[in-house]
Protein backbone atom coordinates (compact mmCIF):
# COMPACT_ATOMS: atom_id res chain seq x y z
CA UNK A 1 0.00 0.00 0.00
CA UNK A 2 1.01 3.60 -0.54
CA UNK A 3 0.20 6.81 1.30
CA UNK A 4 -0.37 9.81 -0.97
CA UNK A 5 0.07 13.16 0.78
CA UNK A 6 -1.13 16.28 -1.05
CA UNK A 7 -0.80 19.83 0.27
CA UNK A 8 -3.53 21.88 -1.39
CA UNK A 9 -5.38 25.20 -1.10
CA UNK A 10 -8.51 24.98 1.08
CA UNK A 11 -10.80 26.07 -1.76
CA UNK A 12 -9.72 23.04 -3.84
CA UNK A 13 -10.83 20.40 -1.29
CA UNK A 14 -14.28 19.80 -2.79
CA UNK A 15 -12.87 19.31 -6.30
CA UNK A 16 -10.20 16.91 -4.99
CA UNK A 17 -12.86 14.88 -3.14
CA UNK A 18 -15.03 14.78 -6.24
CA UNK A 19 -12.09 13.64 -8.39
CA UNK A 20 -11.21 10.86 -5.94
CA UNK A 21 -14.85 9.81 -5.53
CA UNK A 22 -14.72 7.64 -8.65
CA UNK A 23 -11.63 5.76 -7.46
CA UNK A 24 -11.76 3.00 -4.84
CA UNK A 25 -9.29 4.68 -2.46
CA UNK A 26 -9.24 3.15 0.99
CA UNK A 27 -8.87 6.04 3.41
CA UNK A 28 -9.01 9.83 3.04
CA UNK A 29 -8.18 12.24 5.85
CA UNK A 30 -7.76 16.02 5.85
CA UNK A 31 -5.91 18.32 8.25
CA UNK A 32 -5.01 22.01 8.25
CA UNK A 33 -1.28 22.85 7.97
CA UNK A 34 0.90 25.94 7.86
CA UNK A 35 4.20 25.93 5.96
CA UNK A 36 7.40 27.92 6.04
CA UNK A 37 7.91 28.48 2.29
CA UNK A 38 8.33 31.82 0.51
CA UNK A 39 4.58 32.46 0.42
CA UNK A 40 3.72 30.98 3.80
CA UNK A 41 2.76 34.28 5.42
CA UNK A 42 1.49 37.74 4.54
CA UNK A 43 1.21 41.10 6.31
CA UNK A 44 -2.00 43.00 7.06
CA UNK A 45 -2.69 46.18 8.97
CA UNK A 46 -4.99 45.86 11.97
CA UNK A 47 -5.80 48.94 14.08
CA UNK A 48 -2.75 50.74 12.78
CA UNK A 49 -0.32 47.89 13.46
CA UNK A 50 1.14 45.51 10.95
CA UNK A 51 0.60 41.87 11.80
CA UNK A 52 1.97 38.80 10.08
CA UNK A 53 -0.57 36.08 9.28
CA UNK A 54 0.14 32.49 8.27
CA UNK A 55 -1.32 31.22 5.00
CA UNK A 56 -3.15 27.96 5.81
CA UNK A 57 -3.31 25.00 3.46
CA UNK A 58 -4.83 21.54 3.72
CA UNK A 59 -2.96 18.26 3.93
CA UNK A 60 -4.94 15.46 2.29
CA UNK A 61 -3.76 11.92 3.06
CA UNK A 62 -4.97 9.13 0.83
CA UNK A 63 -4.29 5.44 1.48
CA UNK A 64 -4.34 3.46 -1.73
CA UNK A 65 -3.23 0.12 -3.04
CA UNK A 66 -0.22 0.07 -5.38
CA UNK A 67 -2.12 -0.29 -8.64
CA UNK A 68 -4.25 2.86 -8.07
CA UNK A 69 -1.47 5.25 -7.00
CA UNK A 70 -0.86 6.81 -10.42
CA UNK A 71 -4.59 7.30 -11.02
CA UNK A 72 -5.07 8.95 -7.61
CA UNK A 73 -2.09 11.29 -8.07
CA UNK A 74 -3.33 12.30 -11.54
CA UNK A 75 -6.83 12.91 -10.13
CA UNK A 76 -5.43 15.23 -7.43
CA UNK A 77 -3.27 17.12 -9.93
CA UNK A 78 -6.15 17.54 -12.37
CA UNK A 79 -8.51 18.67 -9.61
CA UNK A 80 -6.10 21.33 -8.35
CA UNK A 81 -5.13 22.47 -11.86
CA UNK A 82 -1.47 22.08 -10.94
CA UNK A 83 -0.57 20.35 -14.20
CA UNK A 84 1.52 22.64 -16.40
CA UNK A 85 1.43 25.55 -13.94
CA UNK A 86 4.61 27.28 -12.79
CA UNK A 87 3.29 29.13 -9.74
CA UNK A 88 5.38 28.90 -6.57
CA UNK A 89 2.35 27.94 -4.44
CA UNK A 90 1.40 24.89 -6.50
CA UNK A 91 0.06 21.70 -5.01
CA UNK A 92 2.67 19.35 -3.60
CA UNK A 93 2.13 15.60 -3.80
CA UNK A 94 4.23 13.00 -1.99
CA UNK A 95 3.92 9.23 -2.30
CA UNK A 96 5.31 7.12 0.55
CA UNK A 97 5.33 3.41 1.26
CA UNK A 98 2.90 2.20 3.95
CA UNK A 99 4.13 -0.83 5.83
CA UNK A 100 0.87 -1.60 7.55
CA UNK A 101 -2.64 -0.25 7.97
CA UNK A 102 -4.93 -1.42 10.80
CA UNK A 103 -8.47 -0.21 11.46
CA UNK A 104 -8.74 0.25 15.23
CA UNK A 105 -12.49 -0.31 15.36
CA UNK A 106 -12.37 -3.95 14.29
CA UNK A 107 -8.71 -4.89 13.81
CA UNK A 108 -9.02 -5.13 10.02
CA UNK A 109 -5.58 -5.33 8.38
CA UNK A 110 -4.29 -3.73 5.18
CA UNK A 111 -5.11 -6.70 2.96
CA UNK A 112 -8.84 -6.27 3.61
CA UNK A 113 -8.65 -2.47 3.41
CA UNK A 114 -6.84 -2.46 0.06
CA UNK A 115 -9.55 -4.25 -1.88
Amino acid sequence: MKLIIAVIHPMKLDTVRAALNGLPVCILSVSQVVGLGPESSYTETYRGREIRLQRAKLRVEIASNDRLVDQAVEAVLRATSAVGSARSDDTQVYVVEMNQCVRLRNGEREVALAT
